[in-house]
């Protein structure tokens, strides 16, 4: 990952027992880096891959504007690409998935997207 983009838009999320867990996001805007920790955004994984058919990237947003946020601001690119490399609890996610991409039979891990 190329954290010295001006640019860059990560979402961290597992798919574990049917459901898609979305944890975070870690995202730049110019100079600024930001951490977002999800609480709660958990869907069963029939009903994202539907919701996500019906409305793209709409649902997601609507999704995470609807549950508990907290942000950390000001990182610099190392941290970032600490988090990256360690988000799942001292590991990096298996690999990259489009939230296009979740199919009910997506196999169960942690994932990112890259949603720039």
């Amino acid at each position: 990952m190329d954290f010295t983009k001006n640019h860059f838009d990560i979402d961290f999320f597992s798919i574990l027992h049917g459901e898609v867990h979305i944890f975070g996001t870690l995202w730049k805007d110019c100079e600024d880096i930001h951490e977002v920790t999800y609480k709660f955004a958990i869907v069963p994984i029939f009903e994202f891959v539907r919701k996500y058919k019906e409305s793209g990237m709409d649902y997601v947003n609507d999704l995470l504007g609807g549950v508990q946020q907290y942000e950390s601001d000001n990182l610099t690119e190392e941290d970032a690409e600490d988090i990256f490399n360690h988000y799942y609890n001292g590991v990096s996610p298996e690999g990259e998935l489009d939230y296009s991409e979740i199919a009910i039979n997506t196999p169960e891990g942690n994932y990112f997207t890259s949603n720039i």
